[in-house]
């Protein structure tokens, strides 16, 4: 037990960012968590929290949903990656998993920091022009893949959603709904195959006030802070946990 008040801090810190940008409480709840617990557990304990973060931000905010961008590509080519992630994180060796899952982080820490030099650069415009089908089709289905191995397609995801969807309410709401939707068939696939067990539900229920707490302070923070700066912490926040993440693994493996 005591390792949960570490999860928990983590945890609080974890969804201010979702609430806040929409994405990044799985990923880095298991890129700190993993310090503490494997990923095969850190997933069945964090998916049916994220659940409930999802549904709550879209029944309050669910004139905000952007239905069209949602139901005509972003969840219909996720939900096709989504299988052979479940599929793969079924098998994976836990070091496997957390060294691929560092390196995966680093890079896409690096890409998105990039991503925002670039259109910082470029102007606001540069950032908001439409990706081609091609390459919407392959960030989705990496997303799915992603959320499917990890429950943390986040990154994948809001990179082509941030060129789809200009509003930030929008923008934060809609993805919030395909969370909910994705990790509603993540649950039922970790139930299914055993993974949530009665000692992963005990510490979801653990978890589940330092969720709230995020979720409170995350909601207030959209509101009153720039969401590139914000973004642009995360991206650096996620790179350097992932190389920590590897190397710990690497290292000690």
């Amino acid at each position: 037990m005591e390792t949960l008040f570490p999860l928990m801090a983590i945890v609080v810190l974890s969804n201010i960012t979702e609430a806040c940008a929409g994405f990044g409480a799985t990923i880095l709840a298991v890129i700190f968590g993993a310090r503490y617990f494997s990923i095969e557990d850190l997933i069945p304990m964090l998916v049916p929290l994220n659940l409930l973060l999802s549904f709550i931000v879209v029944v309050r905010y669910s004139g905000d949903v952007d239905r069209k961008a949602l139901v005509s590509r972003i969840l219909p080519i996720a939900g096709v990656g989504m299988p052979i992630g479940i599929a793969i994180f079924q098998f994976a060796p836990s070091q496997v998993l957390k060294i691929a899952f560092g390196v995966i982080v680093v890079l896409l820490g690096l890409f998105e920091l990039a991503t925002e030099a670039l259109a910082t650069k470029k102007g606001a415009r540069a950032a908001n022009r439409k990706l081609p089908f091609w390459q919407g089709f392959a960030f989705l289905l990496g997303g799915g893949i992603m959320q499917g191995l990890y429950a943390s397609g986040g990154p994948f995801v809001v990179y082509y959603a941030s060129r789809e969807i200009a509003d930030k309410r929008k923008f934060r709401t809609t993805l919030a709904m395909l969370w909910l939707i994705l990790n509603a068939v993540l649950v039922s696939s970790l139930v299914l195959t055993g993974k949530i067990t009665r000692f992963t539900l005990q510490f979801s229920l653990y978890l589940l006030p330092a969720v709230l707490v995020g979720m409170v302070i995350g909601m207030k923070v959209h509101d009153r802070v720039s969401e590139t700066a914000f973004r642009r912490f995360v991206y650096a926040l996620l790179v350097v946990a992932g190389a920590s993440l590897a190397y710990r693994t690497a290292v000690s493996g």
